[in-house]
């Protein structure tokens, strides 16, 4: 057996079976959705005017745009593992990506309106 899922991704003593019997595929946010049954990021702030998603992505691409060169905005990624004979993909967008010399650096965007607690 080989590894498989070193580096970036740390999923545990990961190996590549020959037999994949089973085929799962789930997106980030179905991931999270899942994992996080209760709670919220926001803390009593959040978007109150006509068009909360507007304002989100006018808040996106203004942080994006002040990025250093090396940085890509909206990318998809996936990523395959191998668990025994289950082969999960887990795919979706993020916000940002820097790639480094010797590290990418993932980044995810909430923007919020109203005071600060």
């Amino acid at each position: 057996m080989q590894p498989l899922c070193d580096g970036l991704f740390d999923f545990g003593k990961l190996y590549m079976s020959e037999d994949v019997q089973y085929k799962m595929a789930v997106s980030v946010r179905e991931l999270v959705q899942f994992v996080m049954l209760s709670g919220s990021i926001e803390r009593g702030l959040g978007f109150v005017g006509p068009s909360p998603a507007l304002e989100g992505v006018l808040g996106h691409q203004h942080l994006q745009e002040g990025r250093p060169e090396e940085y890509k905005a909206e990318v998809y990624l996936k990523h395959e593992c191998h668990i025994e004979e289950v082969a999960l993909t887990v795919r979706g967008r993020v916000d940002g990506i820097w790639e480094l010399e010797d590290s990418v650096l993932i980044e995810e965007i909430k923007t919020v309106s109203g005071r600060r607690p």
